[in-house]
């Protein structure tokens, strides 16, 4: 049986057609499919690196804050130490004494006292907003120094001292004034608190800045005359 020229060109086209598909399925498909992978990651890549050059660019312009920031932490190092720092203060509560013209008749450190998180919100929020908290700060990192000023002096110079200590470096919240009138000068006593903020790992101060282990938690020490 003669097979028809008809038949033959149909039997070439399907091998053909075979030959191509074959050659699709195992040579251009792998290579598309290589050529895809490749550029969804060159895509992922150029976006990361992207995301890397935004972060380059915030951390330049950060370092160029860097000095502002240093400066703004050594300032509330000053206000609030890690220590009592009690003679250096003193030394503060002295000078401000010279500058107002008074005498500091006494100066006294009361116990050191953990910090107690206000609790439940204000009586009447109109008047007293809730107060804030942050829980980075706690009994066992931040501690309440009593103070207690007492100065003589003229009554303009008595201001003139208080307005110091409430302005000083040091952060010092004056909770109560007492005043009284001799028949040569005035005397005022100041009573509030400092504040020390402990760091990771640090013991626990006394009064008198040092560890607490066998120390005294208060002490009592006259201050030199204005």
């Amino acid at each position: 049986m003669k097979i028809g020229t008809n038949v033959w060109a149909l039997i070439s086209g399907v091998v053909i057609i075979g030959l191509l598909a074959g050659g699709w399925f195992l040579g251009v498909s792998p290579l598309l499919d290589a050529q895809n992978d490749a550029e969804q990651q060159r895509i992922a890549a150029a976006s990361q690196n992207q995301t890397l050059q935004m972060a380059i660019m915030t951390l330049a312009k950060e370092e160029e804050n860097l000095p502002s920031y240093e400066k703004r932490a050594a300032e509330l190092e000053r206000a609030i130490p890690q220590d009592v720092e009690s003679a250096e203060f003193l030394e503060q509560v002295n000078s401000l004494a010279t500058k107002a013209d008074v005498t500091v008749a006494e100066f006294t450190l009361g116990e050191l006292t953990p910090y107690a998180p206000p609790a439940g919100e204000a009586a009447d929020p109109d008047l007293a907003p809730t107060p804030a908290t942050d829980a980075r700060i706690s009994p066992d990192n931040f501690i309440l120094v009593p103070v207690t000023i007492s100065v003589e002096g003229g009554w303009n110079e008595v201001l003139s001292f208080i307005h110091g200590v409430q302005s000083t470096d040091r952060l010092v919240l004056v909770t109560k004034i007492t005043t009284s009138v001799t028949d040569t000068a005035y005397s005022a006593t100041l009573s509030g608190a400092m504040y020390v903020l402990l760091r990771p790992g640090a013991t626990q101060p006394d009064a008198d800045g040092g560890d607490a282990d066998g120390a005294e938690a208060s002490t009592t020490a006259p201050a030199s005359a204005g």
